[in-house]
This record gives C-alpha cells, structure tokens and sequence, in this order.
C-alpha cells in the first residue's frame, strides 16, 4: 500500500507522539516510585549525616 507525502507525515507523528508519551509515562512512573523508597546508598548517607549531627550536638 503505497501512501502520499501528507498521509506519511501524519502517521509519523502520531507514532512519535504515543512513543513520547509512553516514555514519559514510563520515566514518571520510575522517578516517583523512586522517590518515596529512596536506595539504600542515600539511607546510609543520611543516617551517617544524622549521627554526625547528633555527635556534635547540632540537632535542633
């Protein structure tokens, strides 16, 4: 099936828009789920900063 320049244009952009689209879908969804359990390289960082804090007295 052979189609003109303009039916070609507007099937293109619609399959770069749904692919945006998913890729965004995708990279949300990984950066908020990341953000609520945090890795376990950034817990160690911020209970060894917490007990520097408490070491020094300077907690509030």
């Amino acid at each position: 099936m052979q189609l003109d320049k303009k039916q070609r244009n507007i099937y293109m952009t619609t399959a770069i828009i749904a692919i945006g689209l998913v890729f965004m879908i995708i990279t949300g969804y990984y950066i908020t789920s990341g953000v609520s359990g945090g890795s376990s390289a950034e817990m160690a960082i911020d209970k060894s900063i917490d007990d520097c804090y408490k070491e020094k007295n300077l907690d509030k």
